[in-house]
């Protein structure tokens, strides 16, 4: 191959991967430049300093700006990648707050966000047999949720294993109960989706008032599929757990949610 071949196509894969960057910043609002290297660079091939130089250079053609979290840290604060609105606008999506805003996320957003990361990975340990599903966005949200579809499967799977019979009515009264929408996430086995798992990540600083909305909101499911409440830290677990097992839900460390999904199928 030619030098200038070799340009060209070193070239197409730098733009390749600019257009990478964008479109894991429009998916996930907001990330730190290694939280973007774990899930674009590091499966590329590409390493840590190449990813912040591809940052740099995005945010020299106003496509990305960094924000510090609410100078948690000083200056030593990690720095918040979010889409400018040009950026925004070439990745197809409204230029609101939520994409290219000034607003700073907060601390609660930020832990939420390091869940989601972890919680994506989790499942993905638990092997190929399992999906997740998360939460709809945007305004025109599926109604009823797809986590509402993956929880009928679910149950109807449970009425043929306890009476060998596949329901008449696949919606029918054993399917009562189950929330039409969800701002939660959901882990269903494949290839039929046999098995559901419901998956709330409670971040810390959320208080009682989040985890009783939890448990009045799957209280008609909770004993027939597995409700699990996610945790960055064992500690956190152990403060809502009395309550949540009281209930019928659980009370789960997230690093610990691979080998619980296993355990299941």
């Amino acid at each position: 191959m030619s030098a200038t071949g070799y340009r060209e196509t070193e070239s197409s894969v730098t733009a390749a991967y600019k257009v990478e960057i964008l479109s894991i910043l429009a998916r996930y609002r907001f990330l730190t430049s290694r939280q973007i290297w774990e899930k674009s660079g590091l499966l590329a091939g590409k390493s840590y300093s190449q990813t912040r130089v591809e940052l740099a250079r995005l945010k020299k053609m106003r496509l990305v700006r960094s924000l510090t979290v609410e100078n948690e840290k000083g200056r030593a604060s990690p720095h918040q990648w979010v889409l400018s609105p040009a950026g925004a606008k070439l990745a197809g999506l409204p230029t609101c707050p939520n994409y290219g805003g000034s607003r700073h996320p907060s601390r609660l957003r930020i832990r939420q966000q390091a869940m989601l990361l972890e919680l994506e990975e989790q499942v993905t340990l638990a092997g190929a047999g399992w999906r997740l599903v998360l939460p709809a966005t945007g305004r025109l949200k599926p109604d009823p949720a797809e986590q509402y579809h993956r929880l009928v499967a679910a149950l109807n799977f449970r009425e043929y294993r306890e009476t060998g019979k596949w329901p008449a009515n696949p919606y029918g009264p054993h399917t009562l109960g189950i929330p039409l929408r969800s701002s939660d996430y959901l882990a269903y086995s494949q290839p039929g989706g046999e098995f559901a798992v419901v998956l709330i990540l409670c971040p810390q600083g959320s208080g009682r008032k989040f985890v009783g909305s939890r448990i009045e909101k799957y209280r008609a499911i909770t004993g027939r599929v597995p409700v699990v409440m996610l945790f960055s830290e064992e500690r956190l677990s152990r403060l809502h757990r009395s309550l949540l097992v009281k209930h019928g839900l659980l009370a789960l460390e997230i690093k610990l949610l691979a080998d619980f999904l296993v355990s299941i199928f």
